[in-house]
């Protein structure tokens, strides 16, 4: 099997929620230096604003970068081995078996343009793969952010600084002499209180809060919102005399002390239960939303009805920010500087580990809920929620393999989360924390055979089909062994699914067939629909209650049967609404698969007149690097529909109500391609679908 990519067109950078300020030398150079060189490192301390300006100078160089521009965050990355996985799929590149050689395939002949983010706690790492990868990828360009250089070869530096001070004596008017810290402060302040503004008589105290806080711009931020409290003349007093304490400090940089003492006069500014909750809140990777920070943080001074006006109160502190909507529950966030502050906090506090340990128990929970709710009416939306909670969910399981004992804890929450692992293609992730888990706790045991048949499914997605094998005969005999039939019947599905891989149809009907009959014995309802998917039998057993991520394959299997029969318009109508239920899903290799088939039903259909436009379709879908055609379409169009075959599919069909759909001349459509038709996004042409289906896509689907 080979990667499958999404998607590698649309630009990947986050929207600004403030405006930006200034650095309009920082800003020449910066694209100067990115023209020049193919890598370039933006430098500087904390919170002076290295990663707004590497976006800016991004944003203003995308054009440049038809290939794209891919923000790739790695604050929430702690381990090292992580890193070349996380690189792979920001590009949305699936079932990449190793990394670093599916990138440097994947990048060839693309000019892109990669945005490494907060470098600086796994610089050997991340320089060792950006020096790879210039060195294979001619046309790669690499914008780096850190507190200290990559040193690599080629490496260019820009050291960005504070924003520049006034260049006046006050009174200070705002324009070029007045620098960019003054007007930053004035722009965040009259944001806070509207009626503020620059004048004769507040010009020096602002121009001295500016040079007193260095120019750094979250410094510079932290202070203009007490505006909403204080009064300048406090504010400058009160932030003298912390900057007089932390000028003591003689081994901490002048540019570090300047932003040590404004944070912590922004923490002495906060009521006692604000402060416990920013300290509390730095557990959190990747934000949080309000529930999971009141299963969390509540307890101990904080009740849980307070947890939302705690967070009010931090966000109009700028202590934290609300995540840009996305259409599900309202997300907030400690900006990186501020949250390693809080974790210092804890730490200091001693609770730590207390709240390390909540974190993990209420991750765990949230797995092991998703987990019986795969395949019920509100999938999707399990799904979305758990793709929202990755990098939590990664520092759960993280945590769990460093305490005594929780290898347990680790496993359950890998293995529960099978499913999300797989529809969002971090495989490679997936696979690492299983097999750690593994090795961590041998002991027989039920979920152990689940974790080895979630390992075994992750191998298949990958195309590591030996290794696939090994893992789940070794689930079975343990399930054998336990008389665990739940996992017997998982195992067996999972073992059917990588016959299909391995073009073994036969044998892949029969376990298949074998796993559904187990499913159904047990009362497993959900299950059993879920390997009726699999064995192409089409049942959209969810009735009236809407389309789901289950009947998009149900939809898929259909297609093949009835391109089978020539059907090719049905055939193309079922696909497309396949890939549009897999990408409200962010099931990035369904869609693959499904715009793949598409892709190649079109070409039968068009024949050469529209081969450009296919091409471009196959392109979306990465088929430079998908074997040609797809593997099932390519075998089972050589399959006779007679007999048995014929017997199949039509019971399959009915099943679903679509018995129509596989007779030769059908005098009914089926439900889900009368409603294609009905759909814009049905007559999209194969160009508009190849843009229009992206892994990144949000919301609902796109407008004729």
């Amino acid at each position: 099997m080979r990667d499958v990519v999404l998607g590698q067109e649309t630009c990947g950078l986050s929207s600004e929620l403030t405006s930006f300020v200034g650095r309009r030398s920082e800003l020449a150079e910066g694209r100067k230096l990115l023209a020049d060189s193919r890598m370039v490192t933006l430098t500087g301390a904390g919170g002076v604003g290295k990663t707004r300006l590497g976006l800016r100078i991004a944003a203003d160089a995308a054009r440049s970068f038809p290939g794209g521009v891919r923000l790739v965050e790695l604050a929430d990355v702690t381990d090292e081995r992580l890193i070349p996985p996380t690189v792979a799929d920001t590009l949305g590149i699936l079932r990449a078996f190793e990394p670093v050689t599916a990138l440097a395939e994947f990048l060839t002949g693309r000019r892109v343009l990669l945005v490494l983010d907060n470098c600086e706690h796994l610089i050997d790492a991340t320089a060792a793969l950006a020096a790879q990868l210039l060195r294979t990828v001619p046309d790669l360009r690499i914008l780096a952010t850190s507190r200290q250089p990559l040193n690599i070869a080629g490496e260019a530096i820009l050291d960005v600084p504070p924003l520049s001070l006034p260049r006046q004596r006050p009174p200070v008017t705002l324009g070029p002499t007045a620098g960019d810290a003054v007007t930053l402060f004035v722009e965040r302040a009259s944001a806070v209180q509207q009626d503020f503004s620059l004048s004769d008589g507040n010009s020096a105290l602002v121009s001295q809060v500016c040079h007193r806080l260095d120019g750094i711009p979250l410094a510079i931020e932290l202070a203009a919102v007490w505006l909403r409290s204080l009064s300048l003349e406090q504010i400058h007093d009160r932030l003298d005399d912390q900057l007089q304490i932390r000028s003591r400090w003689r081994a901490v940089p002048p540019r570090q002390r300047t932003l040590r003492a404004a944070i912590d006069w922004s923490y002495e500014l906060c009521s006692p239960q604000e402060k416990l909750l920013w300290a509390r809140l730095s557990v959190f990777s990747g934000g949080v939303d309000l529930e999971g920070a009141e299963g969390v943080c509540a307890g101990d001074g904080i009740s849980r009805h307070e947890i939302l006006d705690l967070l009010h109160a931090l966000i109009e502190k700028s202590i934290m920010t609300r995540a840009v909507d996305d259409g599900g529950p309202a997300r907030y966030r400690l900006l990186e500087t501020l949250r390693q502050y809080g974790r210092g906090l804890l730490i200091d506090s001693g609770q730590e580990h207390t709240m390390l340990r909540r974190h993990r128990n209420w991750y765990q929970q949230l797995a092991e809920e998703a987990d019986g709710r795969y395949f019920l009416a509100d999938q999707v939306e399990w799904m979305k929620r758990l793709t929202r909670e990755h990098a939590n969910l990664r520092a759960a399981v993280e945590f769990s393999l460093t305490e005594p004992g929780g290898a347990q804890a680790a496993m359950t929450i890998s293995s529960a989360t099978w499913l999300h692992w797989l529809v969002t293609g971090a495989l490679t992730e997936a696979r690492h924390w299983l097999a750690r888990a593994l090795a961590d706790d041998t002991k027989p045991s039920p979920l152990r055979a689940k974790a080895l048949w979630a390992q075994g499914a992750c191998a298949t997605a990958q195309g590591d089909l030996a290794e696939a094998v090994r893992l789940l005969d070794e689930s079975r005999r343990l399930a054998l062994e336990l008389g665990d039939e739940t996992a017997l019947a998982w195992t067996t599905a999972m073992s059917g699914w990588t016959a299909q891989f391995q073009g073994d149809l036969p044998r892949a009907v029969e376990l298949l067939s074998d796993s559904l009959s187990r499913h159904r014995a047990l009362g497993n309802t959900s299950a059993a629909s879920n390997v009726t998917t699999l064995l192409g039998e089409a049942r959209m057993w969810m009735g009236g209650r809407g389309l789901t991520w289950s009947s998009s394959y149900a939809m898929y299997h259909l297609a093949i049967a009835v391109f089978q029969q020539g059907d090719l318009p049905r055939a193309a109508g079922l696909l497309r609404d396949s890939a549009r239920i897999q990408r409200d899903c962010h099931d990035r290799i369904g869609a693959a698969l499904s715009l793949e088939t598409l892709a190649w039903v079109l070409g039968r259909k068009a024949g050469t007149s529209r081969q450009r436009s296919c091409s471009a379709l196959q392109g979306s879908c990465g088929s430079r690097s998908v074997p040609s055609p797809p593997a099932s379409l390519s075998r089972m169009s050589r399959v006779p529909i007679t007999g048995d075959r014929r017997r199949q599919i039509s019971a399959s069909a009915r099943s679903w109500r679509l018995s129509a759909a596989v007779r030769p001349n059908p005098t009914r459509s089926s439900p889900a391609c009368s409603a294609s038709r009905s759909r814009p996004w049905a007559r999209r042409t194969p160009r508009q679908l190849s843009r229009c289906v992206s892994v990144r896509s949000r919301g609902s689907s796109p407008r004729a």
